[in-house]
């Protein structure tokens, strides 16, 4: 874990030095980097405010049953973890067992008074690369799981685990979000019942909010490229167990490069009219200041989704891409505590918005402006950070967060 963090510095550190003293900054552009670098040292050294969250349903039903499907993700593709098995099984290494709230072979009784099967695992999918390419992108493994109990459709996005991977973490150069939904080609390939109110639903939502006239309506270059590759066989999984139980709500989670992967997919659902519950955990922000605030929007304007971002306040990687170019979505929930286990009164929402996210707008710069700047003064940020890389470079702070994610390594 603390490998590619390194790797991240070196990257920057090196990018800084050979672009700091090509040019001086403006006067703007030094008021724009003070103010940034004002708000990353405030991130460092201030807690956020913020009430305790008092909603131990919430926690126990979405927070942290979330938590445990991004603590099983990572067995996936090893021997003796997640598999597609006959009549849906949900089964994984005996091992997670002590690690996981998750219990694979929980039963329960519904509103009949028949006794079932809780969890179907329903299908694995990755990352989908074009015919003879060599892959540049890695990640975007993941699962899709039903929970009979709490009637959700659950879609479950892997973190980073190899270094391949993390090419996409640091492609984060802004790239225009274009929505894989807006093309022929896609419908072609979908089959659904409703798929005419999709594409009416897509076309409403596009216009309403501007998505393609606007040009700071950019996301994350990497995560975008993988959410894209694999969209169509998440989509027409979703759409066949949408059929099935139409009542069903939508679940999309994931954990660090999961997290931002499962931003992406619940904007595309939105922009289909598909109400959808967004919990990401410990997650790089990635959409522009605009395409963040239509998300925001989106979600606001139905009263049947949400979007939490629960995350550790000394995790580097929640921090690390700069909040000029990138912002998070959802409302905020936050702890301070290092220990395992979490309960729900370890965590507050926080109140500050121009750190953490909300639906205010904050115009800062465009893109070249960004980098310059950036160019200019990210190596002296770069440093106070190694100064106090034993609080904030701890990737125990990145692993350990409701659960342990990493579990499955060690089993």
């Amino acid at each position: 874990m603390i490998f590619p963090t390194v790797a991240v510095l070196v990257y920057v550190i090196g990018y800084a030095t050979a672009v700091a003293g090509s040019q001086s900054l403006s006067s703007s552009r030094r008021t724009l980097y003070r103010e940034y670098k004002n708000q990353l040292d405030a991130s460092l050294e201030k807690l956020p405010s913020g009430n305790t969250l008092d909603d131990e349903e919430l926690y126990d039903n979405y927070i942290k049953q979330s938590a445990g499907y991004c603590q099983v993700s990572y067995c996936l593709n090893d021997e003796g973890g997640l598999a597609e098995l006959k009549d849906n099984q949900f089964i994984f290494p005996d091992q997670l067992v002590p690690y996981t709230p998750i219990d694979y072979k929980e039963k329960f009784v519904d509103s009949t008074g028949n006794t079932n099967i809780r969890y179907n695992l329903t299908k694995l999918f990755d990352n989908v690369e074009e015919s003879g390419r060599i892959i540049t992108h890695g990640g975007g493994e993941g699962y899709m799981l039903l929970d009979h109990k709490l009637r959700t459709i659950n879609i479950v996005f892997r973190g980073t685990r190899q270094f391949s991977q993390w090419y996409t973490n640091l492609h984060f150069k802004p790239g225009r979000y274009r929505p894989v939904m807006n093309s022929s080609a896609y419908w072609d390939q979908i089959s659904y019942s409703r798929k005419k109110v999709l594409q009416e639903n897509m076309v409403r939502n596009m216009e309403h909010h501007n998505y393609f006239d606007c040009s700071l309506s950019y996301a994350h270059a990497g995560f975008t490229f993988v959410a894209r590759g694999m969209a169509l066989q998440v989509h027409n999984e979703l759409f066949k167990w949408l059929q099935e139980f139409p009542d069903y709500r939508v679940l999309v989670t994931g954990h660090s490069m999961g997290g931002a992967l499962a931003q992406m997919t619940s904007l595309d659902l939105h922009i289909l009219g598909i109400d959808n519950f967004m919990v990401s955990f410990n997650a790089p922000s990635v959409f522009s200041h605009t395409l963040a605030a239509a998300y925001n929007s989106l979600v606001d304007q139905s009263s049947n989704s949400a979007a939490l971002r629960v995350y550790h306040f000394y995790d580097l990687v929640p921090r690390i891409l700069p909040y000029s170019m990138y912002r998070h979505v959802g409302v905020p929930i936050v702890t301070f505590k290092r220990e395992l286990p979490h309960a729900y009164t370890d965590f507050r929402v926080s109140a500050n918005s121009r750190l953490y996210g909300s639906s205010q707008e904050l115009e800062l710069a465009d893109v070249n402006e960004t980098s310059s700047f950036l160019a200019q003064g990210i190596k002296d940020y770069l440093k106070e950070l190694w100064r106090r890389r034993p609080e904030v470079l701890d990737p125990f702070y990145h692993r350990h967060l409701v659960v342990f994610f990493a579990a499955c390594n060690e089993c």
